[in-house]
């Protein structure tokens, strides 16, 4: 695949457009206008005999390309057995000897297989007029231009039958021979308006007079360069044409470009922006979360605290103590109340603030004789869970009646 810039600018309709010269100032012209679709070249329209340049306004379209076949009077050919040089002035000096190289154009046509060529040349003020004519009717798509009818053997190998070779076959203003599909021999024809005679190119059928015009519009889809005439203003047309067309394609592309990256970047930003806007929920809602665990966090260290020093975390001994007190405890020697880790204020500012006093009992009781007091305190101060155990209160009416006692075991 050819990835050159020409081909990637290259039209898909080209219209080759004849000029049959009849005098300086008269011509006619012929018409055939190709497209390509996929690998197909299709004929689209094709017309003979046209009378002036404004007819072709049918067969115009900005987005053709257009090629220029010129014939009929005024051109010469001659057959040269040997190529010595294909500057200008030495080909031009083998047709018009001493002949001025700046009013002429020429055209070098090789035989292949062979040493020989054609040798056309036409007067560059006759094609000047022509482009002249053309360019006023707006046909400014230029991108190749020929002398004919040698364009004719590009065609030659897409026939469905093929022409009769080493036969004077008459074609437009020519009488010509073939051999191995190419021109040998050429002269102008005697019968110019000739009966018109068709030709089938696959399933369509052509005029066997379009048959050079073809041939050159074919060349646009495979080597434009081919078959060309060297002249100035025609090369200045085909760049100026090629230029605009460069900048059609390089503009166009530019501004599907700009927009494929605006389309692609409004795309991301969407996309992105409502990725913005779900990390952002997901951000309010985590702080949410992160809020209230910094407060359960916080209520749990206070209800540890508080645990902590009501020393509730550890297991209970209540039990333990109730029961080795009571176990101890004289006949003589009665309970009235007993708190383990009596309830005390924990604060002189606030008066609902309280706490258990941990570590510490509480007995409250009736003895008949303090000798049976003293005898169980010393037998409570040998437990191993008591540090100390200390008479708060003690008071008896008389000496008959039973004496009242506070006492306070301080725990290890």
């Amino acid at each position: 695949m050819n990835l050159s810039l020409g081909n990637i600018i290259k039209r898909k309709s080209v219209t080759a457009i004849e000029v049959v010269l009849q005098s300086a100032s008269e011509f006619r012209l012929n018409v055939i206008c190709l497209e390509k679709k996929k690998s197909r070249v299709s004929i689209i329209k094709q017309r003979e005999g046209l009378g002036s340049a404004e007819e072709l306004e049918e067969f115009l379209n900005t987005a053709n390309a257009v090629v220029l076949l010129f014939s009929g009077k005024g051109i010469i050919h001659k057959k040269i057995t040997s190529i010595n040089s294909t500057a200008t002035k030495e080909l031009l000096a083998q047709v018009l000897p001493n002949a001025n190289e700046e009013e002429f154009s020429v055209q070098l046509t090789p035989i292949a297989n062979t040493d020989d060529a054609f040798v056309s040349v036409l007067r560059k003020s006759l094609i000047n007029d022509v482009l002249n004519v053309l360019s006023n009717v707006g046909i400014t798509n230029i991108v190749g231009a020929a002398l004919a009818p040698f364009s004719v053997n590009q065609a030659l190998p897409l026939l469905s039958k093929a022409l009769p070779e080493n036969a004077p076959i008459v074609m437009a203003a020519y009488e010509l021979t073939i051999a191995n599909k190419q021109i040998t021999t050429l002269d102008y024809a005697q019968n110019y308006e000739a009966a018109a005679t068709f030709v089938m190119i696959g399933d369509e059928q052509l005029s066997l007079n379009l048959l050079p015009l073809y041939g050159l519009a074919i060349t646009y889809y495979t080597n434009q360069d081919a078959l060309s005439i060297q002249n100035d203003a025609i090369s200045k047309v085909i760049e100026e044409s090629f230029e605009k067309r460069k900048f059609e394609v390089l503009g166009w592309s530019l501004l599907v470009s700009t927009f494929l990256i605006l389309f692609i970047n409004y795309f991301l930003f969407d996309y992105y922006w409502s990725k913005g806007q779900e990390l952002q929920q997901l951000s309010l809602k985590n702080e949410a979360v992160l809020a209230k665990y910094e407060r359960l966090k916080e209520e749990y260290t206070t209800q540890k605290t508080y645990l902590e020093q009501n020393q509730l975390l550890k297991s209970s001994r209540t039990s333990f103590y109730a029961d080795r007190l009571a176990e101890s405890l004289p006949k003589h020697i009665r309970w009235l109340d007993l708190n383990i880790c009596p309830l005390i204020k924990s604060s002189d500012f606030d008066e609902d603030a309280y706490k258990f006093n941990r570590g510490v009992i509480r007995i409250k009781g009736t003895c008949i004789r303090s000798s049976d007091l003293n005898d169980w305190i010393q037998k409570i101060d040998g437990f191993s869970w008591t540090k100390e155990t200390t008479i708060m209160e003690y008071h008896q009416d008389n000496k008959g009646s039973a004496g009242e006692f506070l006492l306070q075991i301080n725990l290890n």
